[in-house]
């Protein structure tokens, strides 16, 4: 499935893990499946109230690491730090994902770190924020509301 979104940051909670809010969970128009010919997953990997494979069996840590910032200032190096943050569950329309490979966009990360650009609200972030919104991985858990992740 494709997923249409937009210029919004999605919230990074961790190098292992991402929650992600940033994209409506409704797909774009398909000439065909982007899984055809391929077989389903095993019924048994599927929670059948969402039809969203899932990996529920895996515990999850308590924390994870995530790539943060106090507050905006000169670069992205200036204010990057890895922190140790506690583990969230996701909220009403929000997934949690496993990530397998993530990347850093220097000029949006540059804009993120100054508070410039779409990002001024970084300049008053009480408890610092994120920093990152790009990655890949496996849907583990979904919130509330959130339906159709097929793979």
């Amino acid at each position: 499935m494709i997923l249409q979104g937009g210029m919004r940051p999605m919230l990074m909670v961790g190098c292992i893990v991402v929650l992600c809010d940033c994209f409506p969970l409704h797909p774009l128009p398909l000439s065909s499946p982007p899984n055809a010919g391929m077989p389903p997953p095993p019924p048994s990997a599927r929670d059948r109230t969402r039809g969203v494979p899932l990996i529920m069996s895996a515990s999850l840590p308590e924390t994870y690491k995530a790539l943060r910032a106090e507050a905006v200032g000169e670069s992205f190096r200036a204010v990057a730090t890895l922190q140790e943050v506690p583990m969230k569950l996701p909220d009403e329309g929000q997934v949690l994902i496993q990530v397998k490979y993530a990347g850093i966009n220097g000029g949006c990360e540059t804009f993120r770190a100054r508070g410039e650009a779409g990002f001024a609200r970084n300049k008053e972030a009480v408890g610092g924020f994120g920093l990152g919104a790009e990655g890949s991985g496996t849907v583990v858990r979904v919130g509330e509301g959130v339906t159709g992740l097929v793979p």
